[in-house]
C-alpha cells in the first residue's frame, strides 16, 4: 500500500531533523564528490546522513536506494522513487527542499538553512 505523505509531514520532518541536530551543527559534506554534494547514508541504508537521508530514512521509513547518491533531493521528491510512499508537495516546498539541501552542501550551518527553508516557503527569494 502507498502512503501518501502531505506537506505538512514534509515540513514537519524537516523542521523537526533541523531542530535535533541544532542551529550551530554544520553537515560535513562527502568531499569525495566533485560538486561536494550530500550523502543520503553513509552506512549502506540504516541511517540517514545528510537533512533529507535523515528525513527519507529515519522520519518517514522509506528504504534508501544508492541511486539516490549524487541526485538532488527534487528529483527524488518529484519522480516516485518510492513504490511505498507519495509525496503532495506544492512547488514552493520543492523549492525549499532544494535550496535547503544547495544551502546545506555549502557548509551553512542548520539555524541559517531552516530560515532559508521557512523563508522560501513563505514565497521569499532563495538568493536574498
Amino acid at each position: 500500500m502507498t502512503r501518501t505523505i502531505t506537506a505538512d509531514e514534509f515540513v514537519g520532518a524537516v523542521r523537526e531533523v533541523l531542530a535535533e541536530r541544532g542551529p550551530e551543527y554544520v553537515y560535513p559534506v562527502n568531499k569525495s564528490f566533485a560538486d561536494s554534494q550530500c550523502s543520503y547514508s553513509r552506512d549502506g541504508g540504516t541511517t540517514g546522513s545528510c537533512l533529507y537521508g535523515v528525513v527519507l530514512i529515519e522520519k518517514f521509513g522509506l528504504p534508501y536506494m544508492a541511486e539516490w547518491e549524487g541526485m538532488p533531493i527534487h528529483q527524488i521528491l518529484r519522480n516516485g522513487h518510492f513504490a511505498q510512499a507519495r509525496f503532495v508537495l506544492g512547488n514552493e516546498h520543492i523549492m525549499a527542499a532544494t535550496w535547503s539541501q544547495s544551502y546545506q552542501d555549502d557548509e551553512m550551518p542548520y539555524g541559517q538553512v531552516g530560515e532559508k527553508f521557512e523563508a522560501i516557503l513563505d514565497g521569499g527569494d532563495p538568493l536574498a
